[in-house]
């Protein structure tokens, strides 16, 4: 149990430090790099979750990209493009 919560911390603590390290590139408006940073910054912050709830891998990839795919569309519905790479 401790190595799971260890691992969740790491996780946390990744995806601000991550969050961080976007807040940086978009004050020296490299807006393309901050949208890689933050698609990073959910996937460790989902990755936390998905520890908290004993689920895999694979099944944590679909959703999040599924939620990537929402975003997408919705920024692409009022006209602005969302490139993650």
């Amino acid at each position: 149990m401790e190595h799971k919560d260890e691992l969740i911390k790491y996780r946390i603590q990744r995806s601000e430090k991550t969050l961080n390290e976007a807040k940086l590139a978009i004050d020296n408006n490299a807006l393309s790099l901050a949208e890689n940073i933050i698609y990073y910054a959910i996937f460790y912050i989902v990755s936390a979750l998905a520890i908290n709830l004993k689920t895999q891998h694979i099944i944590t990839i679909y959703p999040f990209n599924r939620l990537i795919a929402i975003i997408r569309h919705q920024y692409n519905h009022l006209g602005c493009t969302v490139v993650l790479k």
